[in-house]
């Protein structure tokens, strides 16, 4: 009859349009967890990147202590010889605190950012597999049409 054949059109287009909503709610939800997934990667990069200069910190503090000798209670930086390359290296000094302290300090700092590699490396690992992965659920929910 024609009450059943409309019955039965307007439910298609009804279930249609809750197919579509949903599609949309799912692309939305996407959409805001892969820009927060590449946020997380990001600001992980950049504390991997800085942390990445721990061996530069160790050497510093080790061409420190191995010239103590010339260092003087006023001095504001030191000039030593890398005896890596050979080149003249300036390292700040801190006229509140002794050469020794400094030194300890960029031990210190040194260690904090061989501590932060280790950590940060696995979660960075993390957030770029969410990423990939995400990608690849937007990509599939492109085949499935408006």
């Amino acid at each position: 009859s024609l009450h059943v054949l409309l019955r039965a059109y307007y439910s298609s287009v009804q279930g249609s349009q809750v197919y579509d909503q949903l599609l949309s709610n799912v692309r939305t939800a996407l959409k805001g967890a892969s820009k927060k997934v590449a946020a997380k990667v990001g600001q992980l990069r950049k504390q991997m990147g800085g942390a990445g200069q721990e061996t530069e910190t160790q050497k510093r503090a080790d061409l420190l202590m191995a010239n103590l000798h010339l260092c003087a209670p006023d001095m504001r930086d030191i000039e030593v010889e890398d005896w890596e390359t050979g080149e003249m290296v300036t390292i700040p000094l801190d006229a509140e605190k002794t050469a020794v302290e400094v030194a300890e300090g960029l031990y210190k700092r040194a260690g904090k950012m061989r501590r932060s590699v280790k950590r940060i490396g696995p979660l960075l690992e993390a957030a770029e597999e969410e990423a990939v992965y995400l990608e690849e659920v937007e990509f599939a929910l492109q085949g499935l049409g408006s």
